[in-house]
């Protein structure tokens, strides 16, 4: 995929520290049971992560795998089953998701509206205050690529194209086979591969493969690397934050430019999420082959955090922040929120 999924602990521009509201867990609200697992249910996974987030005004989606189904469950909505499922977006602003139906068509369901069909086999998209976008592929096998409900195309390869608060985002492939970006109207490149490409007002952050196999880091055109590999990126108006692996299989989160190294092995499904406060928090997959894995979170003070289904996210309800996460006792998936001051 040349597109990036939009990661839940990079939904969006508003992004607040809530790792100070889990620690101080005692003093929130009882967590309020939102679902119980049916016999022979799991929670899916999408990549690493369990597929489970919440959007609006704290309504939950949680994405389930029962035998080679899935079905999705958001707010009081039940839908499937569907051949495959993966979720692109669940922050205040909506939620955008991919279905692939047992016939073979595939749909993108954003904000309860579905387009399609299209002859995706995996799908990726953005939705946040600027909008949404989506590529999709269609039956004379071109790829066509959705901004806003407009369409742009035909692309001879799926393009990825996102537009945000700071303009417009796209990676493309030219007739040469290597891998383009164009930052509104900037073009960086040739790369094999590009991810994790994110814009916003101040500027933008990706990172890419290049012809040396080599990973690299950019921030607003300037390369760092190269490195083994290059995980998870995120920026904001405060900064930045991405993940690397260096030689000797070591793994760093790189916050602000301060290098850290990561607790209890891998940190490649690191989140950095910041704020104006300078505050942030990273957060990793410790059992990754596990229904019932384990996230730690590190606090910017160096407090290390542990849960029990996801990651936390902050969600901005009418005008507030609050961190958000979940927990499992048994078969019960539980919602906890605090609101962050």
């Amino acid at each position: 995929m040349l597109a990036t999924k939009i990661g839940l602990c990079s939904l969006t521009a508003v992004t607040l520290l809530c790792a100070s509201a889990i620690a101080q867990e005692k003093s929130s609200p009882a967590p309020k049971a939102v679902y119980a697992l049916q016999e022979g249910e799991t929670i899916a996974n999408g990549g690493l992560r369990p597929m489970i987030g919440a959007y609006g005004d704290g309504q939950v989606f949680l994405g389930l795998r029962k035998g080679e189904s899935y079905f999705a469950v958001s707010g009081s909505k039940r839908s499937g089953p569907f051949a495959k499922l993966s979720l692109c977006s669940a922050n205040e602003t909506g939620l955008a998701y991919f279905v692939r139906k047992p016939d073979g068509g595939s749909y993108f369901v954003i904000r309860d509206k579905e387009y399609g069909p299209s002859n995706n086999e995996e799908g990726s998209c953005s939705l946040d205050e600027a909008g949404f976008s989506f590529t999709a592929k269609k039956d004379d096998g071109k790829w066509y690529a959705n901004l806003n409900g407009k369409e742009f195309g035909p692309f001879d390869k799926e393009p990825g194209l996102a537009a945000t608060e700071g303009g417009y985002s796209l990676v493309f492939q030219k007739a040469d086979g290597a891998t383009y970006v164009s930052i509104n109207g900037a073009e960086y490149g040739p790369y094999k591969r590009v991810d994790y490409m994110t814009l916003v007002k101040s500027g933008f952050i990706y990172t890419a493969q290049k012809g040396d196999d080599k990973w690299y880091v950019i921030v607003n055109g300037k390369e760092s690397g190269p490195y083994e590999f290059a995980g998870e990126a995120s920026m904001d108006s405060a900064g930045f934050g991405y993940s690397v692996e260096k030689a000797g299989k070591k793994h760093y989160a790189v916050i602000y430019g301060k290098e850290y190294e990561c607790f209890s092995g891998s940190c490649m499904s690191l989140c950095a999420d910041f704020y104006d406060s300078g505050a942030w928090y990273f957060s990793q997959l410790i059992a990754p082959d596990d229904e019932k894995s384990q996230y730690g979170i590190r606090l910017s003070d160096g407090t290390i955090v542990k849960e029990s289904i996801a990651g936390s996210q902050i969600l901005d309800k009418g005008g507030k922040p609050y961190c958000v996460w979940f927990t499992r006792k048994g078969d019960d998936i539980y919602y906890n929120e605090k609101e962050v001051k």
